[in-house]
């Protein structure tokens, strides 16, 4: 359901030979799009569920960039309250992702994606997140659950600086004002 009746298309063709898609929202049906490496996901209406990062971890194989932001926070549910409830299947395996830039401060967003029940991120070196947004989601940085994704982590740029070099081992922090995130 979209608010006031508007609602996006994208129309393209196959092959697509673009390596970058946009607004990417949750109505995505698939496709397989080899050339795209960085895609950005707008969560303004409608939430994103388990099943698309599914359906876009198949359509993208090459992925290695993903920007996701959502205006309005939605009720947190921890993953493993979650997954009690049956809502969540398989882990996601994204192979090739290295950067993922988080704005506006969903926790929701980072608890999908920065979650090991949830998706496995081999290769995340380079991660932007609000730092209520990470604090949150790994419970102040003694979160088993997030530990395995965020190990590779090189890069981690936040909005509010934080002594966090005991828990992102060989990370190389920035503190930067993320110019979407509030």
């Amino acid at each position: 359901q979209y608010p006031d009746g508007m609602a996006r298309s994208h129309i393209y063709s196959l092959p697509y030979r673009m390596n970058v898609m946009r607004a990417i929202r949750s109505t995505f049906s698939g496709g397989l799009f080899t050339n795209v490496r960085a895609i950005s996901l707008p969560d303004l209406f409608c939430p994103f569920k388990h099943k698309i990062y599914d359906r876009i971890a198949h359509s993208f194989p090459r992925l290695t960039d993903l920007i996701a932001f959502n205006h309005k926070p939605r009720n947190y549910k921890p993953s493993h309250e979650a997954k009690k409830n049956n809502q969540m299947s398989s882990v996601i395996v994204f192979p090739h992702l290295t950067h993922i830039e988080i704005c506006f401060g969903n926790i929701n967003i980072a608890e999908q994606l920065l979650v090991d029940i949830n998706m496995l991120l081999l290769h995340l070196i380079n991660l932007t997140i609000p730092y209520s947004c990470i604090d949150e989601v790994t419970e102040d940085f003694t979160r088993d659950a997030t530990r395995w994704n965020c190990a590779n982590i090189k890069r981690l740029n936040f909005n509010r600086s934080c002594n966090v070099i005991f828990y992102f081992l060989v990370v190389d922090v920035e503190f930067i004002r993320c110019k979407l995130s509030n």
